[in-house]
């Protein structure tokens, strides 16, 4: 796949955005503007019409306002699991006023993060849309790899560092070296059987920018245990589940016809304006 011009750039770390028609994403941290370049692919058909600005990430508030868009703000870290106990990002719950005080509409990728919004004023609350709005219109088809390895990628911990030992005891698993992004991590992983899905801190959450990266591939995820509405078994596997390609491939046509066809980020900016009144 032959990245534009714009999407290499970004990748590369200059600019900081990237613009899809009236859409301009933008992203402040390495691996949101990796995920920025990936929304603004043609897999997304974004919506027209009206001036936009994206925050991918809330890192970059300080960026100034610009005249004339709509400025939504896509909310991707974790402050809460399935069962409301507070992950390492529920700081930023202190912050989500200011935040919303700076854009016209938020979308929070997880449900589970709703309670850190409690506090806010009534007006404010009503300016969020939760759920994982990040999905592409038009999804790669199914990618069975040529062997059984699972591809693990991102950053080690001791708690992912223990998991990936008792794993790999078990059957195949690569570990990407930090950083791999884009056509590099594309092209690791296009002859794995599947994405190896570790959770950083103990909790029943879903990270939905793996989601995406493993979608965009072609391939199902092997996970520990994910929040709902993603069921086991049927939308994701476990770490050491054992899965012929027909499995995989069952497994993945459930994802995307249950999951990423009901959160499209195109229908998500679509929800958000709406909410903001644009």
């Amino acid at each position: 796949m032959r990245w534009p011009r714009a999407m290499r750039a970004l990748r590369e770390g200059a600019p900081a955005e990237v613009a899809q028609d009236d859409v301009v994403l933008c992203a402040h941290h390495p691996i949101l503007r990796d995920l920025a370049a990936t929304l603004a692919g043609p897999a997304f058909a974004l919506p027209r019409g009206r001036a936009i600005e994206l925050l991918v990430g809330v890192h970059d508030f300080a960026r100034r306002r610009p005249p004339g868009r709509l400025r939504i703000a896509l909310q991707t870290e974790q402050l809460a699991d399935a069962q409301g106990r507070p992950l390492w990002a529920a700081r930023l719950g202190r912050e989500l006023g200011g935040m919303l005080g700076r854009c016209d509409a938020l979308i929070d990728l997880s449900p589970f993060n709703a309670n850190a919004y409690a506090r806010l004023p009534p007006a404010d609350r009503a300016r969020v849309l939760f759920g994982p709005y990040i999905f592409p219109d038009r999804i790669p088809d199914f990618v069975p790899g040529s062997g059984p390895e699972l591809v693990f990628f991102g950053a080690l911990n001791p708690r992912r560092a223990a998991a990936l030992a008792r794993i790999s005891a078990r059957r195949p698993v690569r570990v990407l070296p930090p950083g791999t992004f884009g056509p590099a991590l594309m092209a690791a992983l296009a002859p794995a059987a599947g994405i190896l899905n570790l959770h950083f801190a103990e909790g029943e959450y879903t990270e939905a920018p793996r989601l995406l990266t493993a979608l965009m591939a072609g391939k199902p995820v092997y996970s520990e245990p994910l929040a709902p509405p993603l069921v086991p078994g049927r939308h994701y596997l476990g770490p050491e589940a054992d899965a012929d390609a027909a499995t995989r491939a069952a497994v993945f046509a459930a994802f995307r016809d249950e999951v990423a066809a009901r959160f499209r980020l195109s229908e998500g900016i679509a929800r958000a304006a709406a909410l903001a009144g644009g």
